[in-house]
């Protein structure tokens, strides 16, 4: 896909895929398979560059906000880290990291962005989680409304996971294969990320960490370009699983697996 962009004033793009080029006020750059596109705009974003095994990584920062050579760091750290763990590379010609003015970290296929203003000590954990949605749900899509258990609890298992920044949740236990509607705002991310991730955790201990992370590799693969889901990442587990996993997910997933 080509796109152009074309502002009435002058502007300075960030976008995903190569290098984009200016022509007077007009942007363009080239992306491929990606299920879809974003891009941030600024005058004066600055760009700083690094490299993750022959990934090139734009990071895109303004004067007085983040700390590009931070940021930057911790991009490529979360490219490689992320894609071993996985035994999926990252899928991309390259990566770009984008500073905005607020609001919440977020991704796109080649593309993320940080708000301003995102504290020293969660720039790290920011930056790896909204990498890992790279692979879940850029790579391997889903329905991120209706199953949000599918993308965020496994991307911020993998993010924690290489940061080794696993914790506990901060809301009461609740089901997890619930959409995002049927969560408060307040524990929305304690129970779909935080919760869900350490499920996920619970399931590795259960059946053994090498076959975990194969099944999360086998699933990606499956699904690479697609759609999966919930119930077809917990079956990918299930099938590769020594151990019944079923009481822990009729317990957490009722809808799924018609528990209590």
């Amino acid at each position: 896909m080509r796109v152009r962009v074309t502002t009435d004033v002058d502007m300075i793009l960030a976008s995903p895929g190569a290098d984009p080029t200016l022509d007077g006020r007009t942007w363009t750059f080239e992306v491929t398979d990606v299920r879809d596109v974003a891009v941030v705009l600024a005058p004066d974003f600055e760009v700083t560059t690094a490299d993750a095994g022959g990934i090139p990584i734009r990071v895109y920062t303004r004067p007085g906000g983040l700390a590009a050579d931070v940021v930057a760091t911790q991009a490529a750290r979360a490219i490689g880290r992320e894609g071993d763990r996985l035994g999926v590379p990252y899928p991309w010609s390259a990566f770009t990291v984008a500073e905005t003015a607020g609001g919440y970290g977020m991704e796109a296929p080649g593309l993320i962005w940080i708000p301003r203003g995102t504290a020293s000590a969660n720039l790290p954990y920011l930056v790896h989680h909204e990498t890992a949605h790279q692979w879940f749900y850029g790579l391997v899509g889903n329905d991120q409304q209706a199953e949000p258990f599918a993308d965020e609890a496994a991307a911020d298992l993998l993010a924690r996971t290489v940061l080794g920044g696993l914790r506990g949740s901060r809301c009461e236990r609740a089901p997890l294969d619930r959409s995002i509607v049927a969560y408060s705002q307040g524990c929305y991310y304690e129970i779909v990320y935080i919760q869900g991730g350490n499920v996920l955790d619970d399931l590795r201990e259960a059946m053994g960490t090498d076959r975990f992370w194969t099944a999360l590799h086998d699933y990606v693969e499956a699904h690479r370009d697609g759609l999966g889901g919930t119930r077809q990442l917990l079956e990918t587990l299930r099938a590769a699983s020594p151990v019944d996993l079923l009481p822990t997910l009729q317990a957490r997933f009722p809808d799924l697996y018609g528990g209590a």
